[in-house]
């Protein structure tokens, strides 16, 4: 069963699986050195480089590892950009679809992204 929020992709040989939840955002604002998550969605809000996609794939991993009480998948951003070299629209996607599942932020903090139910309905603000 799929969960909520999370996703797992294949770079550089391996499986690394992330989580976007509140540790998410708070490990994203320290990463990012920002102040609020206003500043945050701000900086979020200029596009989707790979500074952004670096920075989203590390914090989400980070959230995840530590929320499981694993080590985390990279030591620093550095090396998740090093392993983030094969990384593909098909890995962007899936990404995304569990950032935008995640429902943890209304769609102006999530990129405009329309929320999706499984069957592929939109979805009212703030379900």
């Amino acid at each position: 069963m799929k969960r909520r929020g999370y996703y797992t992709i294949e770079v550089a040989g391996k499986e690394i699986t992330g989580h976007f939840s509140v540790n998410f955002w708070a490990l994203l604002e320290e990463e990012l050195g920002m102040n609020s998550l206003t500043e945050t969605f701000a900086f979020m809000s200029k596009g989707i480089g790979m500074s952004q996609i670096r920075s989203i794939i590390f914090c989400s991993t980070r959230a995840y590892d530590l929320e499981e009480s694993n080590t985390p998948q990279f030591v620093n951003i550095f090396k998740c950009g090093a392993a983030l070299e094969d990384f593909t629209e098909e890995h962007l996607m899936s990404v995304m679809d569990a950032f935008s599942e995640s429902k943890l932020l209304g769609n102006e903090a999530n990129f405009g992204i329309e929320r999706t139910t499984k069957e592929g309905g939109e979805l009212e603000e703030g379900k």
